[in-house]
């Protein structure tokens, strides 16, 4: 059973706020770049500097809200934009 995830990004500036909101399935998309790269959870966890308990946690559905700091230590691991590795489509 697959769950979908909200990831909320907030930009600050000295005057503006943007918020951005994501409905999205990040363990589906991070299963077919760790699938598409040959990469374990081990090897990842090394490449991110993520725990394999965090990797873990997202992959089988057991954190309801990632944080953006992982968000982009996996989307670094990979080479690939946030909107790549949440498959956002720009408007």
């Amino acid at each position: 059973m697959a769950f979908s995830t909200t990831l909320c990004i907030c930009f600050f500036s000295r005057s503006k706020c943007a918020i951005f909101i994501y409905d999205m399935d990040l363990a589906d998309t991070l299963r077919k770049k760790m699938d598409s790269a040959q990469l374990t959870i081990r090897l990842l966890s090394d490449i991110s500097d993520l725990p394999e308990d965090t990797i873990k946690a997202i992959l089988y559905h057991r954190v309801k809200d990632v944080k953006l700091s992982t968000v982009v230590k996996l989307a670094d691991a990979f080479g690939c934009s946030i909107d790549e590795l949440i498959a956002r489509q720009k408007p």
